[in-house]
């Protein structure tokens, strides 16, 4: 097993899912968040559960792959990410986090 444990979601869980509501909300916009996802998810020493390690390094994945350059959209519409379908992405990981809070 990795860093990550079967332990419960505890407070990682409630601060991954507060950070996704920021860029849904439209408090931060998708690079700010994207910087801080990244640098989070990237440095995160606490232990969660492997249910909420899949849904953050999903997000970290859908990340990945989002662009705004049109001719990448248009080159790979099945693997790149447009602004809308990232922001889906997220309200889907949050909807699942929230379902895994304590």
């Amino acid at each position: 097993m990795g860093w990550w444990t079967r332990w419960g979601t505890g407070p990682v869980c409630g601060d991954y899912k507060a950070l996704l509501d920021q860029v849904l909300n439209g408090t931060l916009s998708v690079e700010a968040f994207m910087t801080l996802y990244f640098e989070r998810f990237k440095n995160e020493t606490r232990p969660m559960s492997e249910t909420v390690f899949q849904v953050l390094d999903g997000v970290f994945a859908d990340l990945d792959v989002f662009t705004t350059d049109p001719e990448l959209l248009a080159a790979k519409p099945d693997f790149y990410l447009d602004e809308k379908q990232l922001q889906a992405r997220i309200h889907d990981a949050a909807r699942r986090l929230a379902s895994l809070i304590d």
